[in-house]
């Protein structure tokens, strides 16, 4: 039985391309986008649980500092950090990438704050991005998947566990993490209501 995963039709079409069987894989029910010819997706990066998100975005834990001064020779523009404070190097990060010539976001998000204010202010963070690749990290991904299957959900209106789906495959593990989703989806779906 193939092993079927949720997929954005760009990087479905990019694994076609590559051989993949279709039948291999399901359309991820994201937004409708034009085939681009000139597609290039973010370069891999040594971080922990690292995650390709979108054709811009990728997704996991902290860079480390030699891998912050070789991010911008591999196309990225942008670091959004979701790290609290409280976290080691979290100072330290924004110091490396300002030298580094990186544009750089902070945007302090723990359990508690997994919310709907925190997924709009990422939304604007990558809306606002300059051109190039972001990463978007935390200290493992677990939160960077949470945070993604959120705005999936508000973005594109899907329901909760489809949210739960699509946070799960773009890192989130945590049953707590989970659950904060789900009622940051039901108070959107009330507010809709």
């Amino acid at each position: 039985m193939p092993i079927r995963a949720l997929l954005h039709p760009r990087i479905l079409a990019l694994l076609v391309a590559l051989g993949v069987p279709a039948s291999c894989c399901a359309v991820y029910p994201g937004p409708t986008m034009e085939p681009s010819a000139d597609l290039t997706l973010p370069a891999a990066l040594p971080v922990q649980n690292f995650l390709l998100l979108s054709e811009r975005t990728v997704g996991g834990g902290p860079p480390s500092a030699a891998t912050i001064a070789e991010m911008k020779s591999l196309g990225y523009s942008t670091i959004i950090n979701l790290r609290t404070s409280r976290e080691a190097g979290v100072a330290e990060e924004a110091e490396l990438a300002a030298a580094a010539g990186l544009h750089y976001v902070h945007i302090p998000i723990s359990g508690a704050t997994t919310n709907l204010r925190n997924a709009a202010a990422i939304s604007q963070a990558l809306e606002n991005a300059p051109d190039g690749k972001v990463l978007l990290h935390c200290g493992s991904g677990n939160r960077v998947g949470a945070m993604w299957g959120l705005m999936e959900a508000i973005d594109n209106g899907h329901s909760a566990d489809t949210a739960t789906q699509v946070a799960r495959r773009s890192g989130m593990r945590s049953a707590s993490l989970e659950a904060r989703l789900r009622a940051a989806i039901a108070t959107a779906q009330a507010a809709r209501d």
